[in-house]
């Protein structure tokens, strides 16, 4: 987000939006190594839905987006995750890849997953990999959600992928 010449500020998942000193353009929920199913997994407030500006789930962020709003993961020892290099086709033309092929590299780190009968209610799948659901996005509500690590340097439109999100979707 620095890198794109625009203000941000990190706060743990913890943070209460209620102690901000101004509403944001815009939030990243970023990714973790637990499951949404975990005893002790990060919860954030869900005041931070109620703020009404995009968010953008990364990773384990687009896992409690999606759980968060009836969705399900796909979980445990039947379950396998992805990791590395995986490619990724965008299936709905979409602001958050405005300018990226169809088909991209990304860097992926899971466990758990989305499949199309796992997705919440108001979703819908704007990319896919060969197994999974790799970004969603709630277009009523301005939430949007990437399976993939875009902030890596692994990943070569990681970058554009994050200042669509915030030039395109949030304004900034």
């Amino acid at each position: 987000v620095r890198r794109a010449g625009i203000y941000s500020e990190i706060l743990p998942f913890s943070s209460d939006p209620d102690q901000l000193s101004s509403k944001p353009q815009g939030i990243i929920l970023s990714g973790g190594p637990e499951s949404v199913y975990a005893g002790k997994a990060p919860q954030p407030s869900s005041k931070w839905l109620d703020l009404g500006v995009p968010i953008l789930g990364i990773c384990y962020g687009m896992q409690w987006l999606n759980h968060f709003h009836g969705g399900k993961m796909l979980h445990g020892v039947n379950h396998s995750g992805e990791y590395g290099e995986i490619e990724v086709k965008l299936t709905s033309d979409h602001a958050l890849f405005d300018g990226i092929d169809k088909k991209i590299v990304s860097w992926m780190s899971h466990g758990d997953s989305i499949d199309e009968k796992g997705l919440a209610k108001d979703f819908k799948i704007i990319a896919q990999t060969s197994n999974h659901v790799a970004a969603i996005s709630s277009p009523l509500k301005k939430f949007y959600g990437v399976q993939f690590h875009p902030e890596v340097s692994h990943m070569p439109t990681g970058q554009q992928i994050l200042v669509n999100f915030l030039r395109r979707i949030c304004n900034c």
